[in-house]
């Protein structure tokens, strides 16, 4: 976002927020490219149990919040090529939580995809039994996983220092996180089913309810 490197000649910087949360910020030594690579809600926020599917707004926060950041103004025609979705995705993560209602239950419907993926997915990988699966692991395309969210919030530090942290960290042990990832290749080459003219790498083309579709394809 807004465009890839294209082979430009790129230098990087980290940018943290004050939890040390970070994202990359790639930009072309002639000023024509520029990515940011990261989460940009758990770098707005601290956390990325409650999300967001507007894809616009959301680079656009943050955009404005890294410049901001860095003392630089963005310009009025890098403002509305946001706005318009005049940029480009490279990654994209989308999650669903399921509420098993209680960290036993979660733990067993963790358990429950563990045998599904285990005999039903060729792909299929997974990390401390049950910590984390994968369906896709090492693809270069797209990745499905499942994990504990609240072990992997607790792993993390918690969320103290979050708004609504306390909340949010305890609604965390009942939910199993859902993660469907599409990366570079895949969004490049597959057309959305709200607009066939448009790749998924526009973030025009996520209209709509896209990415729970393709979510329940790879389920």
């Amino acid at each position: 976002f807004p465009s890839h490197d294209n082979g430009k000649d790129m230098t990087s910087r980290e940018i943290r927020n004050r939890l040390g949360n970070k994202l990359i910020v790639r930009s072309s030594k002639d000023g024509k490219y520029l990515t940011i690579d990261g989460s940009y809600v758990k770098w707005l926020t601290g956390q990325n149990i409650v999300g967001t599917t507007n894809l616009i707004s959301l680079c656009l926060l943050t955009f404005e919040r890294i410049c901001a950041t860095v003392d630089l103004s963005p310009s009025t025609e890098e403002i509305e090529a946001i706005n318009k979705g005049d940029f480009e995705l490279l990654r994209l993560d989308y999650a669903v939580h399921c509420d098993a209602g209680s960290e036993e239950k979660a733990i067993f419907l963790q358990r429950q995809i563990k045998k599904h993926w285990a005999f039903s997915r060729k792909y299929y990988s997974h990390y401390k039994y049950i910590e984390t699966l994968y369906v896709g692991q090492s693809s270069g395309r797209r990745t499905f996983k499942s994990y504990l969210k609240g072990r992997d919030v607790k792993a993390k530090g918690g969320l103290d220092d979050v708004e609504f942290g306390g909340f949010l960290e305890k609604v965390s042990k009942r939910l199993v996180r859902l993660e469907l990832t599409w990366r570079s290749m895949y969004l490049a080459e597959t057309d959305s089913s709200a607009d066939p003219q448009l790749q998924l790498r526009s973030p025009l083309a996520w209209k709509g309810n896209v990415a729970r579709k393709l979510v329940k394809n790879v389920s």
